[in-house]
């Protein structure tokens, strides 16, 4: 059975990141009921299940996975430490930019495959880690205009 996650909000912020180290990666099944996930998962092999579907993580799967979506991740084995970056962002606020931004719009195909969860390339997981690393090193108004 699937619990509700609760994602504490940054104060200040519209959007959360987290990068999470740990020697194993085990999350049992859990949904967001607002909130949009972008995982990124790096040195590590494992499962990772998403509504009704399992597949197989390895280093650099990065997916966004819409809110209501159960899934869980569990490593099977790692090279180091299982490193994974999330991003979470809330439903209403995406959908407000969308709304006010007509350039954003382009985004509503992506947010809507989100249901059934949408894995991107490795090369694009690399360039959102590398992105990332560098966002918290600017200020606020900065790191919303590049996420």
């Amino acid at each position: 059975m699937a619990y509700i996650e609760k994602i504490p909000q940054r104060p200040g912020f519209s959007w959360r990141y987290r990068r999470i180290d740990e020697s194993t990666k085990q999350s049992d099944l859990h949904f967001h009921d607002d909130v949009y996930e972008l995982v990124i998962h790096r040195h590590f092999d494992g499962v990772l299940n998403v509504g009704h579907c399992e597949m197989d993580i390895e280093h650099n799967q990065m997916l966004l996975i819409a809110p209501g979506v159960p899934h869980s991740f569990c490593s099977t084995s790692s090279k180091d430490n299982c490193e994974t970056h999330v991003v979470w962002f809330k439903r209403e606020w995406i959908s407000n930019l969308m709304f006010y931004c007509t350039e954003l719009r382009k985004l509503d195909p992506l947010l809507k495959a989100a249901n059934k969860g949408v894995v991107f390339s490795k090369g694009t997981a690399q360039q959102v880690v590398d992105l990332m690393h560098e966002l918290m090193k600017v200020p606020a108004m900065e790191q919303l205009a590049r996420f």
